[in-house]
């Protein structure tokens, strides 16, 4: 909402109608800061001033971090004590929100300065396209969204690029809110389009009479789509998809082994098993009941397997405004390369009146730029498990997940009780970074004895364990917070790897053995390579936390 005076301006700003599931949390946060939910809109808003300094200005950006940061970024900086710590970017999604925010909803002046700063952040990772692709396939799909509708600009092209591979550009310059793509209802792959294809009633009895998964379901279309070949009204977009996909959830036990010890290869290995035992439960019943439907060697566990790949490395979660999210293929769509500084909105926006998804730039382009949008605040684990590569130089969204323990004492329940009063949870998120206060904070309950609990019990509502609670609950908060670490270490299989490091400074010439080992690593499968990588991301964050903790107990100390 707004409201107008002779003077300037204010759009109010609500923090729960902006995220309905964090809201409450960040409208606290703002009260706290004592910064307002109204922005001013003074009246050089609306001209095309500089604004890079203007107080106004900077006090909106405030407002809007806080309001549009994701979860983790709230959970990290939930305990602040100055509104200070949000006049710098934060991480660059909720980055390109905020601006985006300003650029939809503030006048022309300061929309000019959020699209020139959208803008300017794209650059930063700014891939020139080295060649364009011409082969068959890659033409067909041109054709093919050419004649369908869903290109909306001239000049769009496959091209080769540093980094990402094959990817999208146009050979023109692009202004802002141009639209790229608009993709009909009727050409993307998901649960409605099975349910309206011509097997429509025989999925509908699949999900209402055997409860199988619509996602399920969508799987089992896309594998009978491809089967018709040049008869489906998608094959030349089947024809792009690789016949082998390098993710997660297809690594072979070979390269799982490099993620010993890591949750993450247990999450791949209970993923897939759960797999098998969804096609178990269809196959080969499916094909002894409708053998010319569900041909047996062309829904084998592999084909299945394939099939649920394409939509976990390339599906969008898409709420068609009825509140539940379908996992969607979007043809040509999906085959945008992700960045932190996207040039195209990284949502495509539902136009119902067109019956059509539309993918728009959010700033200027320059002719030959690779066109990327963002696929979300993945971490590494995330981006490896569903798309196959871990991000050079770095990924501000990598985290590790600490899930701490109550004693099970005569007081848990008592310890439990206090938790959940001060909103505190016992899963907690470690990162390259300084810990988090509430991390702390649980850990002290965790550790409270009797009298501690009863001193609590007593004052729950101004109870505050964000701060120390005794002497002797801190050291046994902080030993317990390294006994946790020292156990994730050896569970990563760290133990001893200070001592490693040691030896490679004191000599850093390589023997001829480790010689051979480094070619050998070189010949191996990018999936290998990509496994090291996230496994030395997790070592560098698991360190970066053990070594905050024994400063903290070595200060308690002193």
């Amino acid at each position: 909402g707004s409201t107008e005076s002779m003077e300037e301006k204010t759009v109010s700003i609500d923090p729960i109608q902006l995220d309905p599931k964090y809201g409450h949390e960040k409208s606290k946060l703002l009260d706290r800061l004592n910064l307002s939910k109204m922005i001013s809109i003074p009246s050089h808003f609306h001209s095309n001033s500089d604004l890079n300094e203007d107080s106004d200005l900077q006090n909106a950006l405030k407002i809007l971090r806080i309001s549009l940061m994701s979860d983790e970024e709230l959970y990290f900086n939930s305990d602040a004590t100055s509104s200070s710590i949000f006049e710098e970017e934060m991480r660059p999604i909720t980055e390109m929100r905020t601006l985006k925010w300003i650029r939809n909803n503030l006048p022309l002046g300061a929309k000019i300065w959020a699209e020139s700063k959208l803008a300017s952040n794209s650059i930063r990772d700014e891939k020139r396209v080295k060649n364009r692709l011409r082969g068959e396939s890659d033409e067909k799909i041109l054709k093919w969204g050419e004649i369908n509708g869903i290109l909306l600009v001239d000049s769009v092209f496959l091209g080769e690029f540093e980094g990402t591979g094959r990817g999208i550009y146009c050979e023109k310059d692009l202004e802002p809110d141009s639209i790229v793509f608009k993709l009909p209802f009727n050409l993307v792959l998901n649960v409605d389009t099975a349910l309206k294809s011509e097997n429509g009633e025989l999925f509908k009895r699949l999900i209402n009479e055997e409860e199988v998964h619509q996602d399920t379901v969508t799987i089992l279309f896309v594998l009978l789509e491809r089967l018709k070949g040049k008869d489906s009204k998608w094959e030349s977009y089947f024809q792009t998809l690789p016949k082998e996909l390098q993710i997660g959830l297809t690594m072979p036990v070979g390269e799982l082994l490099e993620l010993d010890g890591l949750p993450l290869m247990h999450d791949i290995i209970e993923s897939k098993e759960a797999l098998r035992l969804i096609h178990e439960s269809l196959f080969p019943r499916l094909s002894e009941d409708y053998p010319n439907l569900f041909p047996q060697d062309s829904f084998t566990f592999e084909e299945f397997l394939w099939a649920r790949s394409v939509f976990d490395s390339r599906g969008f979660l898409i709420d068609f405004g009825d509140g539940t999210n379908q996992n969607t293929l979007l043809p040509l769509v999906d085959m945008l390369n992700t960045s932190d500084f996207p040039q195209l909105d990284g949502k495509p926006s539902l136009q119902v009146e067109d019956n059509a998804f539309v993918v728009k730039t959010i700033c200027n382009v320059k002719g030959g730029t690779e066109l990327c949008i963002n696929y979300g605040p993945y971490s590494s684990r995330e981006l490896l498990l569903n798309y196959g590569f871990v991000p050079e130089g770095g990924n501000q969204y990598d985290r590790l997940l600490l899930c701490l323990a109550l004693p099970m004492d005569d007081l848990v329940e008592r310890r439990m009780e206090i938790l959940t009063k001060c909103g505190i949870t016992l899963e907690h998120y470690l990162r390259d970074g300084p810990m988090s206060s509430s991390l702390l904070a649980a850990l002290r309950v965790c550790v409270m004895d009797e009298e501690e609990i009863e001193n609590a019990e007593k004052n729950l509502d101004t109870f505050n364990p964000n701060k120390e609670i005794s002497k002797q609950n801190e050291e046994k908060a902080l030993g317990e917070l390294i006994s946790n670490l020292e156990t994730m270490e050896e569970e990563m299989g760290l133990e001893g790897s200070e001592e490693i490091e040691l030896e490679m400074e004191e000599d850093d010439t390589k023997p001829e053995e480790e010689e051979e080992e480094d070619q050998e690593i070189e010949e191996e499968s990018p999936m290998i390579k990509m496994a090291r990588k996230y496994r030395k991301i997790q070592e560098k964050v698991l360190k970066s936390n053990v070594e905050q903790a024994s400063q903290l107990l070595s200060s308690f100390w002193e």
